[in-house]
């Protein structure tokens, strides 16, 4: 079967985006550029992704094809922020057709980067795009997966394809998890909040029900000051009667 020609599949593509049915657009523009070198097809693939929103995946698109523009630049500026620099996922994240010879200036300087940066760039299967700006070795659904595993290395820097000693190795070689800092530190908080919680449970029980034993204490006082009450009016009482008795007792002695 003869593939599809760069002009159909933009055309089917600007069908189905008028349609609304913008995600087949891309997938179907997406797995065209996986294969052949189509910048037509590519800067299409940009202005699909940046109408959805995606614009560091618009910026990556619009880089290999090298368009240019306010809306390019600030695709291209969301790209290296999602990258956060790392050239050798930016390298990756080019479709395969745009990484093999010969390269643009741009694109070769990108490569050179990355090496720079201590990662390494994989060659394409074909080496150069041939005649027809197909590449040798690679098929429609070798490329769409090629696709998914590059845009989830923009997506996550820190993660997949940078296995290979690559200055984002995470200590994944050594056997340990990437976030096994942020493991430790959450344990560590939870244990922290345990033992508090047992703390504050132990202050409850020998302070009366309240952590810093303020409820006891207040209890105490009122208890204290009810005693004295009582005791105040017992002695009132007290002192009352005896004077009464002593009036009573004085009255009998002495004769009126």
């Amino acid at each position: 079967m003869t593939p599809d020609s760069g002009a159909d599949v933009v055309a089917r593509a600007r069908a189905l985006t008028d349609a609304g049915r913008t995600w087949q657009a891309r997938d179907l523009l997406a797995a065209h550029v996986e294969t052949r070198r189509d910048v037509e097809a590519l800067t299409m693939l940009g202005h699909v992704h940046h109408g959805m929103g995606d614009l560091p995946r618009a910026g990556a698109a619009w880089f290999a094809a090298g368009v240019r523009g306010p809306e390019a630049d600030e695709a291209v500026a969301a790209w290296r922020e999602r990258s956060r620099d790392d050239f050798g996922v930016m390298w990756r994240s080019l479709p395969p057709p745009f990484q093999a010879e010969p390269r643009p200036a741009r694109i070769e300087a990108l490569r050179a980067r990355a090496l720079d940066a201590g990662a390494e760039p994989e060659d394409p299967s074909a080496g150069t795009a041939g005649g027809d700006g197909t590449t040798g070795g690679s098929s429609g659904s070798t490329g769409a997966v090629g696709a998914g595993r590059r845009a989830e290395e923009v997506d996550h820097p820190h993660d997949g394809g940078l296995h290979d000693g690559g200055p984002h190795d995470d200590g994944r070689a050594q056997g340990g998890h990437p976030n096994g800092d942020d493991d430790a530190r959450s344990r560590a908080a939870d244990s922290a909040h345990d033992e508090g919680g047992g703390t504050a449970a132990r202050g409850a029980k020998s302070g009366g029900g309240h952590p810093d034993g303020t409820d006891a204490e207040s209890a105490d006082a009122q208890g204290t000051d009810a005693a004295q009450v009582v005791a105040w009016i017992v002695a009132a009482v007290f002192v009352f009667c005896a004077v009464v008795g002593f009036v009573t007792v004085l009255g009998w002695m002495v004769p009126t």
